[in-house]
């Protein structure tokens, strides 16, 4: 009887040990569904707001209009009256910008400056200019008409007219055309822009692929020197230019070139498709050797093509020949171009 009784009181402890697990569980997935998924759904919770989509969608249908301020300071008051009002009557119907223009009062420690530099500094003090504003100040004896100075703001003299005014405004400030064509439909997809590098290598580069077979002679040295210094010279406050030229040899022209029966001495020549033109840009830019420093480089590339698959000229997507004025070349944005050089049959052996 002693033994049957302990074996029972076992058995008891067991069911009510798994009776414990039994409501432990059931108490967490209580806990879980009561307030764990309440906490989850609120601090997981998105608040929407209701947006205005007919008032979003009507603004493609609306002219765009940018509105800017430009405050004119003059010695007179009379003359910076009459200047604002001029400006204002001719913005007036501008279908694009909408300056508004503002006087500022001659006051006295303005008309004692002694520089124009210091008469600037007075001002843009006095004035808030913010991003996208622009001021012009009187200074009379300035010898041009208007000057741009390195803040915004310019000077001009005291004859200066308000169509003076208003050209600078269009051409130098506000860049009027530059935003017309940008907001034009037909130059939305084909105009790719980017602002300005401080420094670039312009890199000048002669490659002749067979120098065994082909004597290539040219002063690239002074052809640059002649042709494009000058230029670089006239851009250099937009940016600061290196220019360099070097020779390449033993470049392969990978591009899938097409024989085309023509009237020529040599009865044929070979078309280079458009759509091959990227290929050559990667062909030979693992091999110019310009990206060492960490400027961006313009490069400029004469390709000799080799004697055996000249001439080689360039074919557009409708298959028509792209060559101008005798001359193939090409412009890939953000990397420069290449000009396609067919030897005279002298420069062949």
């Amino acid at each position: 009887m002693e033994k049957s009784t302990a074996k029972v009181t076992s058995e008891d402890i067991a069911d009510g040990e798994d009776k414990y697990r039994l409501f432990a569980s059931m108490a967490f997935m209580i806990v879980v569904i009561i307030v764990g998924v309440p906490m989850w759904w609120k601090t997981t919770e998105v608040y929407r707001v209701s947006l205005p989509s007919a008032d979003i969608m009507s603004l493609s249908d609306k002219p765009i209009e940018i509105a800017t301020k430009i405050a004119i300071y003059t010695f007179e008051k009379s003359r910076g009256e009459l200047l604002v009002k001029e400006l204002t009557e001719a913005y007036a119907h501008n279908e694009l910008w909408r300056p508004q223009f503002v006087q500022i009062v001659p006051f006295e420690k303005a008309l004692q400056t002694k520089t124009p530099a210091a008469l600037e500094n007075i001002l843009l003090k006095v004035e808030e200019i913010k991003a996208g504003d622009f001021v012009f100040i009187e200074w009379p004896k300035l010898q041009e008409e208007v000057l741009l100075t390195s803040e915004r703001s310019a000077l001009i003299r005291s004859d200066t007219s308000s169509t003076r005014i208003k050209q600078v405004i269009n051409t130098l400030i506000l860049q009027t055309h530059r935003m017309q064509q940008i907001l034009n439909a037909n130059h939305r997809e084909a105009i790719k822009s980017e602002a300005p590098q401080t420094e670039y290598d312009v890199v000048v580069s002669i490659l002749n692929p067979r120098p065994d077979i082909m004597n290539a002679k040219w002063n690239v040295r002074m052809a640059v020197e002649t042709y494009i210094a000058p230029f670089l010279k006239e851009v250099s406050q937009i940016s600061n230019y290196t220019l360099t030229t070097q020779w390449k040899y033993q470049l392969p022209f990978e591009a899938d070139l097409k024989q085309v029966r023509d009237a020529s001495n040599l009865g044929r020549h070979y078309a280079l498709g458009e759509a091959d033109l990227p290929h050559i840009i990667t062909s030979i830019e693992k091999n110019l050797g310009v990206g060492i420093t960490a400027k961006p480089a313009i490069n400029l590339v004469v390709y000799i093509t080799p004697c055996d698959i000249a001439p080689v000229h360039i074919y557009n997507r409708q298959n028509k020949q792209a060559t101008r004025q005798k001359v193939d070349s090409f412009i890939s944005p953000k990397w420069g171009g290449i000009i396609i050089a067919n030897p005279p049959a002298e420069a062949c052996y």
